[in-house]
């Protein structure tokens, strides 16, 4: 997986620019957006490659946000022989928010260039297997009894409470991830996989597809290979195979679930989570392919009519879900037509304070914003979309928003993952922020990097810190030699 570093990343993006161009030609997409396409492209490349590539929580979180504003909705356009402008509300401004946004991210790549060899946290979150060991199995608790402690009478009688508790519930992933690191340092790279990883794998992606919950299908996957990467895992041919299988899987199966959407379940099965999944339950044991089927009935019929602004063309496909493009168009295209939104709203989204331990209802920016122009009905408070951060920035206040935004909050996100995270590998800060930093930068609103900067980095801190205070008063000696020879092997 050399292809992943800085240094063949830079020999190869001027050949993938030239591909996407030739697409471009091909779908005969105008030359002015090709070219606004072709240079955003580069500019998100070579920041990536300057904040380090994969080998950084900066580097792997740009990267995110050029595959899922740029690369995956350009290919599949072009699969489906489509022009980059085709479908979309309003093209022009759409790409020219996306050049800007990604001139600006190349610009402040150039301050937040990694250095190791002068990062002082660098030996201080390096992990010990014990460590592992303990994140792992505190994880696997968490993923298998969650949801009977958030439901007991003593958390749901308390507002504050079960507030605080759901912080925890990304500790799921992060014991994932330490369980697949783990199984990478004890076989020397040569395995990344065993039955617990299996099962814990299975049991995180199984959940997102019972809870039609596109995210959390997607994200044990993801980071299961994002993990393989950090930690220089061996591929394989029968490894690639694998997955290639398993993307196979996930469009041709597991997708079409998905794409049902939280309406459709709530018309078809009612409102209680628990009695929607049992009876559908029932159904798929009657019918295994009972959604795949529904999906595809739904999708001719979305073939058949066409809505402003459906990005695609064909339905609620897979690779629609897993970008922002089509939402992003239709909020720039709002705001351009209307008014823009103003500070209010991303004011109240970022207070310091976490509703939490007021006992309010947490305010959600991109569920605000949706029923405001019309993505979900005006009486639904439930469902989260996700906007990107670009098109919330550009929405507050048009370009000046974009700018001033972009050169405050993408800084502060880059310095903290500098300062308190340092590099992905051995790091137990990093792996425990992975889940949580790439959404946050490329598929939520502009407010949640304050979310990230003020609760997430210092919750997690916290826990891991814990967590080796108690290690090294039970064994000292043990973990100060443990800890002597991780940093040597770095």
């Amino acid at each position: 997986m050399d292809v992943f570093s800085s240094r063949n990343m830079r020999r190869y993006w001027p050949f993938l620019v030239m591909a996407l161009l030739f697409g471009e030609t091909f779908t005969e997409t105008p030359a002015a957006i090709a070219i606004t396409l072709g240079l955003a492209t580069s500019f998100w490349l070579v920041a990536v490659i300057n904040l380090g590539g994969f080998s950084t929580l900066n580097g792997i979180c740009v990267a995110a946000l050029g595959v899922s504003e740029m690369l995956i909705p350009r290919v599949a356009k072009i699969l489906y022989l489509q022009s980059a402008d085709s479908r979309l509300v309003n093209p022009i401004l759409y790409y020219d928010v996306l050049l800007v946004s990604c001139f600006l991210l190349y610009v402040i790549s150039f301050f937040f260039r990694p250095t190791f060899e002068r990062n002082t946290t660098e030996n201080k979150w390096i992990f010990t297997e014990d460590e592992l060991k303990i994140f792992t199995w505190f994880g696997f608790f968490w993923m298998l009894f969650s949801e009977a402690i958030l439901t007991s009478n003593l958390v749901s009688e308390s507002s504050q409470l079960a507030g605080i508790i759901t912080y925890a519930s990304t500790f799921q992933y992060f014991g994932f991830c330490c369980a697949i690191a783990y199984r990478i340092r004890k076989t020397n790279g040569d395995s990344n996989v065993n039955v617990l990883i299996l099962f814990y794998g299975v049991f995180l992606t199984m959940a997102g597809v019972f809870g039609f919950w596109k995210e959390a299908m997607l994200t044990p996957s993801v980071l299961y290979i994002l993990i393989s990467i950090i930690h220089r895992f061996r591929w394989r041919k029968i490894h690639v195979l694998f997955f290639a299988s398993f993307v196979m899987m996930y469009v041709g199966l597991i997708s079409p679930a998905a794409k049902l959407g939280h309406n459709w379940v709530a018309a078809n099965y009612g409102l209680n989570p628990t009695a929607a999944v049992k009876e559908l339950f029932s159904d798929l044991v009657e019918n295994p392919m009972f959604l795949v089927e529904k999906a595809y009935t739904l999708d001719e019929q979305g073939i058949n009519s066409e809505v402003e602004g459906d990005y695609y063309g064909h339905g609620q496909n897979f690779l629609v879900r897993i970008t922002t493009v089509g939402v992003a168009d239709r909020l720039l295209n709002y705001v351009e037509k209307n008014q823009f939104f103003g500070t209010r709203p991303m004011l109240d989204a970022i207070s310091i304070v976490p509703r939490s331990f007021k006992g309010e209802a947490r305010f959600d920016l991109g569920n605000y914003l949706a029923r405001k122009i019309s993505i979900i009905g005006p009486d639904n408070f439930n469902t989260g979309i996700a906007f990107s951060f670009f098109s919330t920035a550009y929405a507050v206040d048009g370009w000046i928003s974009l700018l001033i935004l972009s050169c405050s909050l993408i800084p502060l996100f880059f310095w903290i993952n500098n300062k308190y995270v340092g590099p992905m590998k051995n790091n137990l800060v990093a792996v425990a922020i992975l889940k949580l930093a790439i959404p946050t930068f490329m598929g939520n609103s502009a407010e949640y990097v304050i979310f990230y900067a003020t609760r997430i980095i210092p919750f997690q801190l916290l826990l891991i810190y814990a967590v080796r205070k108690i290690l090294s008063l039970m064994r000292p000696a043990e973990l100060k030699d443990l800890s002597s020879k991780e940093s040597i092997s770095q």
